[in-house]
């Protein structure tokens, strides 16, 4: 598929993400409880954003991968469930990006492979586009563009 694959950390709602761009847009339902108390939460449920959860073999990999890299405790269940989803959504050969700011997800997202993690641009900067944060899959460098 040529569309692009988007799997949302809270983060992105703050910055606008979802409302912008072509793609298609995914999160999981602990970010939407992170959001609810905004007027991004309501409104999230209105836009192209589904809502879904990972599977438990990807939970299970995501977890492992945390643990050689020193990252369990600094994942919280929404940064788990966030790159499982990741991981489920790139075994169908989309393109997928997720979108967070966190150091962890960060650190282990490049070790799962298949997807790229990207860091929402704060508005402070006047831009709500996207900005590289890691490679592709493991073993292969890493690009910071902001």
């Amino acid at each position: 598929m040529d569309e692009a694959v988007y799997v949302l950390d809270s983060t992105a709602f703050y910055a606008g993400i979802p409302y912008q761009g072509r793609g298609r847009y995914y999160t999981t339902y602990f970010v939407l409880e992170e959001v609810k108390h905004q007027s991004v939460g309501s409104s999230l449920l209105h836009t192209r954003v589904q809502v879904t959860e990972p599977s438990v073999e990807s939970l299970q990999r995501v977890k492992a991968m945390a643990a050689k890299t020193g990252d369990s405790n600094a994942l919280s269940k929404t940064d788990v469930s966030l790159l499982a989803l990741a991981l489920d959504l790139s075994k169908d050969g989309d393109k997928v990006n997720l979108v967070s700011d966190d150091f962890a997800v960060r650190n282990v997202a490049p070790r799962c492979s298949g997807f790229l993690c990207r860091g929402p641009i704060s508005r402070a900067s006047g831009s709500k586009s996207l900005g590289r944060c890691s490679a592709r899959v493991a073993g292969r460098s890493t690009q910071t563009q902001r």
